[in-house]
């Protein structure tokens, strides 16, 4: 039987021979070990964006998963606790393993790539303590945030699902203007749904009018005014309302345990940027 012949009959089964193999000596306090490296072999792709594709956004104790059809519009979410604040790093890994392979098996499921933010530990911790406490994004430290990365990348790499990395500016503030409010969804499912929907490259405008409500993470929302179209690019207008919308969570008195009886003006503030709603609206 010919070369070309036997690669037509046994198929992948044919490739799987001839793997390159790496080996090391090493010794340690036990002794001498043999480490031996080799390639990673890659699943059969599964993946197609015509399906549409699935946006991942890393939170301090989960991670957020939204779903989304080649034409922008939501589908399903998911939130994948990923809890690493106090474990051991053997825990820490348990934990992000597990919650990995959720990740990548709820995509490989959907036939949709994954999408993910091309975004620095510190850029990432900065923006959680923009909407968040300090508290809270100390509880996602570095070293967990790049083992989730290189968790992903590996496993979607041996399931055969594709993955992509998109410019993250502004995608918290485009998801909790655009989408948490409008399709019912957490602040960070709303930033899901605005990294899926980069991978397509769609063009995020302001809502029309003169103000926007925002969730403020407190079950309440902020009502900030919206800036004026200054006909420079779109992302100069998102800047302005991140500016606000930071300034207006900062502005928020601390919760209180016993809150007071709602009334037709209770939890109103006047801040510099809008009105602070502390209390949920009732609609």
């Amino acid at each position: 039987m010919g070369l070309k012949a036997g690669r037509d009959q046994f198929g992948d089964l044919y490739k799987h021979y001839g793997q390159a193999l790496s080996f090391r000596f090493a010794r340690d306090k036990k002794g001498w070990r043999l480490l031996v490296t080799t390639a990673a072999i890659r699943g059969r792709p599964c993946t197609c964006p015509e399906a549409g594709a699935m946006g991942l956004d890393i939170n301090a104790d989960h991670l957020a998963l939204a779903l989304i059809d080649r034409h922008g519009n939501p589908l399903n979410k998911w939130t994948i606790p990923c809890h690493t604040f106090g474990k051991t790093s053997e825990q820490r890994q348990a934990v992000i393993g597990d919650a990995c392979k959720q990740v990548v098996e709820l995509a490989k499921q959907a036939g949709v790539p994954l999408v993910m933010e091309h975004l620095s530990f510190r850029k990432k911790k900065d923006e959680l303590e923009k909407s968040h406490s300090a508290r809270y994004a100390r509880m996602l430290s570095g070293l967990a945030y790049d083992q989730i990365h290189k968790t992903l990348v590996s496993r979607a790499y041996r399931e055969g699902v594709d993955m992509a990395r998109v410019n993250p500016a502004y995608t918290s503030v485009i998801g909790r203007t655009k989408f948490s409010g409008q399709y019912g969804l957490s602040v960070h499912h709303g930033a899901a749904v605005a990294i899926a929907r980069r991978y397509f490259q769609f063009s995020e405008r302001l809502p029309r009018g003169a103000t926007a409500w925002l969730w403020d993470d407190r079950a309440g929302h902020v009502a900030l005014r919206l800036p004026e179209d200054n006909g420079k690019h779109v992302w100069t207008r998102w800047a302005i309302l991140r500016g606000k919308l930071a300034t207006a969570l900062a502005e928020r008195p601390k919760r209180s345990k016993h809150p007071p009886a709602l009334s037709a003006t209770a939890g109103l503030r006047e801040g510099e940027s809008g009105v602070v709603f502390d209390t949920a609206l009732p609609f």
